[in-house]
C-alpha cells in the first residue's frame, strides 16, 4: 500500500473527534486512515500531556502543530543539484528578476552560459528566495468608529417551496452590513419599494440597536435611495464635507442617515469587544417607528 502523508487538517481532525469522545477505531474508520496511524498521533498528544477528558478546550493550534512535529520530523523533501546551481547564480537571477526579466529568459541566458537548470526549479527556486510573483503588500483600510456606518445592499436569494399551484418563487432581501462589526442583519422581501426599505430600515435599527450615522446603499434602487439618502450626493471621487466639518474623500452613494443627529464619534460607542452586535447611541435614542422615520427622511 503506498504511502500517504497526513495533512495538519486531518491530524487535527483526528485530535478534535478524540477530544469527543470517540473511539480510535471509529476515528480511523470515518477518515480513512490505518488505526495505527490514529494511535501514533494520539500517541503524541498524550506525550505532550493531553488528555481525553480535557475536552475541545484543549484543542489548539499549538498543539497540532507539536503532534505534526513528533509524528513526522522529516517534512519537505530535500532539494536537488539544481537547486545547488540555483544558488550558485543568485546574484545572476536576482539582478535580471530586479529588471522584470521573465523567468524563461533567465533560463534561456543561463542556458548561453553552460549553465542547465530545469523550468520548475528555477521556478521553486525564484519562488522561495527571490521572492518572484509576489505581488505589492495590501494597504489596509482604517476601521470606522463603532456605529457610525453601515451597507445597505439588496439582493436575489433562493427559491420558496413550492405553492399550491407548483410554482417556486424567488425573493429579494435587503442586507445590512455593519462596517465596523461587520455584522449583518438579512430582511426578506419580495418587491424593492420605499415602504419595504423603512421597514427593512426599522428592522436593521432594533437588530443593531440604534441608528447608523452614515448609510451607503448598494445596488438599490434608485428612487429609494432618493428616499434613504435626503442628502444631496457628490460625484465619485469629490471631496465632500461630513457633519462634523471634516472633509473627506466621498464614496458613490454616501449618505447621511440622521442630519439631526450629532455626527462626533463620542455619540456612538459599542458595548463589550469587538464584534458585537450592539453599537448603541450615548444619548440613549432608540428605534424609531417606520412612520417617523419616514418624516424624517422624506422632510429631510
Amino acid at each position: 500500500m503506498a504511502f500517504r502523508e497526513v495533512t495538519m487538517l486531518e491530524v487535527k481532525e483526528i485530535l478534535r473527534l478524540w477530544l469527543l469522545g470517540v473511539p480510535k477505531r471509529q476515528i480511523a474508520s470515518q477518515l480513512g486512515f490505518d488505526v495505527k496511524t490514529v494511535r501514533r498521533y494520539l500517541a503524541a498528544a498524550k506525550a505532550g500531556g493531553v488528555e481525553q477528558t480535557h475536552g475541545l478546550g484543549a484543542l489548539s493550534d499549538e498543539l497540532v502543530a507539536a503532534v505534526v512535529a513528533a509524528t513526522q520530523p522529516a517534512t519537505g523533501r530535500p532539494r536537488g543539484d539544481g537547486w545547488a546551481v540555483c544558488e550558485a547564480h543568485r546574484e545572476f537571477i536576482a539582478g535580471h528578476l530586479t529588471h522584470h526579466v521573465r523567468l524563461t529568459k533567465i533560463g534561456k541566458l543561463l542556458l548561453r552560459r553552460g549553465v542547465v537548470i530545469e523550468y520548475p526549479t528555477l521556478r521553486r527556486f525564484a519562488l522561495a528566495e527571490l521572492d518572484f510573483g509576489r505581488g505589492a503588500p495590501s494597504v489596509p483600510v482604517a476601521d470606522c468608529d463603532p456605529g457610525a456606518e453601515l451597507q445597505v445592499d439588496t439582493g436575489w436569494m433562493t427559491l420558496l417551496e413550492p405553492d399550491l399551484f407548483g410554482k417556486r418563487r424567488r425573493f429579494k432581501a435587503w442586507i445590512f452590513t455593519a462596517v465596523y462589526s461587520r455584522h449583518r442583519f438579512v430582511f426578506p422581501i419580495f418587491h424593492e419599494t420605499t415602504e419595504s426599505a423603512i421597514q427593512a430600515c426599522e428592522a436593521a435599527w432594533d437588530f443593531f440597536g440604534g441608528v447608523f450615522r452614515v448609510l451607503m446603499p448598494d445596488y438599490v434602487a434608485r428612487h429609494v435611495i432618493g428616499v434613504l439618502c435626503p442628502v444631496p450626493l457628490r460625484g465619485r471621487g469629490r471631496m465632500m464635507v461630513g457633519g462634523s466639518g471634516s472633509r473627506s474623500r466621498s464614496r458613490p452613494h454616501n449618505c447621511q442617515s440622521d442630519p439631526s443627529q450629532d455626527s462626533s464619534a463620542s455619540s456612538f460607542r459599542q458595548t463589550g469587544a469587538r464584534g458585537n452586535a450592539s453599537e448603541v447611541p450615548l444619548d440613549g435614542s432608540h428605534t424609531r417607528s417606520a412612520a417617523s422615520l419616514a418624516r424624517t427622511l422624506i422632510s429631510a
